[in-house]
């Protein structure tokens, strides 16, 4: 039900960007006292579409078309900071939390995206003495990864056939896997989704009237869809959506049940669907007289609040900035969810320097904010990278020959070799986190990521329920004593006076 809702309202994105783009040409050419209803609304949505626009940047467009054409040298790393209250991570103090923050991994390397080939040599840093270092080369749809303090060869992965290779290292065979991993979805360009777009907009036009459009007041107009005429149109934009490649296959292979569901609407009811647009630039998106989302577009800045639970009229927020400055690009997402007294906010920053110079530096920040009543836990992460565009950048592309190729080995084989490997893993993990103080189980790559702080918070809950329940059953069981012991003090009363 939420994937359907999530779906829906990214159909509904898209249309209004449709209508931001698709307003007629005669919505300028009268006085507004002059125009209808439907002129005003596409007027008023082009004025929408032209200070999205500025959120655009041809600089960076530019520079992304050249990281695909043109091969480069990379030097990058990666940080982490995370901050947990004391006591909020039982067993854990501060200062096994510095030893987390000091971690980093660090890239050098060379890409070449036009020839789909990559070469990275790979540090884990732990501290400035420990480390466990990587190589990862990519040819084409070979992927190959080695390790010289674990193996003497490169182990390699094919994009093919890729469900037998689950099953013979141990996975289920009720889990299925996709035999190839579709990529398509990063090569989307600005014209693929332009044209989605176009599309949307073609089918809208085709399907709505005049009549469909109604002013509000002097400032705003909107759009009226009735239930069966909006489930017209998002049926034929789910249909268009199945044959899209700027969508997800796993989210295309759900899109049949929707449809089933849409097709066999019985009762359509008025003002099912209603986007409303005003001269300041808001739109807002009306479901069955409920607003699920409002849409304020700034100069180069967009603030979308989405209603998802009956409960809180507006729980998630996403605001979107382009901040510019003379030598390069920043761009920043805040994804906020707000639900009673627990909060959350994702924040992430994509910052490009120097575009047009041979050296450009890119710098991005995901950070991460949960709050549960009056304590706060954050993640936060930080890559840069240095992107070196010289004349000549050479990536000798890795050959089968050169690989153990995992696609082509028996399960017997590989039921031998994956517990090899992962044992001297394990044995290599225990010196090293020996050497910086730490047992084998708190590695701190693991609790660099929340689902470490997840595993602590589920094993205290565990542990406090086993507590809980013992408690209860020590309860009943000296109860139970109590009751023995006043029974058998009856019985010895009653055959002392029978005695007598």
């Amino acid at each position: 039900m939420k994937g359907k809702k999530i779906l829906i309202i990214s159909i509904i994105i898209i249309l209004i960007l449709a209508l931001c783009v698709g307003g007629i040409a005669l919505a300028y050419m009268k006085t507004d006292f002059l125009k209808s209803e439907q002129e005003l609304f596409y007027k008023y949505m082009l004025s929408a579409g032209e200070k999205l626009s500025s959120m655009q940047s041809a600089e960076l467009e530019a520079y992304l078309e050249r990281t695909k054409n043109n091969p480069y040298e990379n030097k990058s790393k990666l940080s982490v900071n995370v901050d947990i209250p004391e006591g909020m991570a039982p067993g854990l103090t501060q200062d096994y939390w510095q030893i987390v923050n000091n971690l980093n991994i660090t890239f050098n390397g060379k890409v070449d995206n036009s020839n789909k080939r990559v070469e990275q040599d790979i540090s884990i840093n732990y501290s400035d003495n420990v480390s466990f270092p990587l190589q990862y080369k990519r040819n084409e749809e070979l992927y190959a990864i080695t390790s010289n303090l674990v193996l003497r060869t490169f182990l390699g992965v094919k994009n093919e056939n890729l469900q037998k290779l689950y099953e013979n290292v141990g996975g289920s065979q009720m889990v299925s896997v996709p035999d190839k991993i579709d990529t398509s979805m990063l090569d989307i360009t600005k014209e693929d989704i332009l044209n989605e777009v176009k599309k949307a907009k073609q089918i809208l036009e085709e399907n709505i009237t005049e009549a469909n459009f109604v002013k509000i007041d002097d400032n705003s107009f909107a759009l009226v869809l009735n239930e069966q005429e909006a489930n017209t149109i998002i049926t034929k934009e789910l249909e268009q959506f199945q044959n899209s490649n700027i969508l997800p296959k796993s989210i295309r292979s759900n899109i049949a049940e929707i449809l089933t569901q849409a097709r066999n609407l019985k009762n359509p009811s008025a003002e099912f669907l209603k986007i409303v647009v005003t001269k300041d630039n808001k739109i807002s998106v009306i479901l069955q007289g409920t607003s699920i989302m409002n849409i304020q577009i700034n100069d180069g800045e967009v603030v979308i609040a989405s209603k998802t639970t009956d409960n809180n009229p507006e729980d998630v927020s996403i605001i979107i900035k382009k901040i510019q400055v003379a030598n390069g690009v920043t761009y920043r997402v805040e994804y906020i969810v707000a639900e009673d007294n627990n909060n959350s906010k994702i924040t992430v920053d994509a910052q490009f320097t120097d575009m047009t110079a041979q050296e450009v530096k890119e710098n991005y920040l995901v950070a991460l904010e949960l709050t549960q009543g009056t304590n706060a836990v954050s993640y936060e992460y930080n890559f840069e990278t240095t992107k070196n565009f010289a004349e000549i950048v050479r990536i000798e592309p890795i050959k089968e020959s050169d690989v153990f190729l995992m696609n082509n080995a028996n399960k017997e084989y590989l039921e031998t070799l994956i517990p090899a490997i992962v044992s001297t893993f394990s044995e290599i993990n225990k010196t090293q986190m020996q050497t910086i103080g730490l047992t084998e189980d708190k590695n701190p790559l693991i609790y660099a990521t929340p689902i470490g702080y997840l595993m602590i918070t589920l094993s205290n809950s565990i542990s406090q329920n086993l507590e809980n329940s013992n408690n209860q059953i020590n309860q009943e069981n000296e109860i139970t004593n109590q009751i023995e012991n006043n029974i058998n003090s009856q019985i010895n009363n009653i055959q002392n006076s029978n005695n007598v």
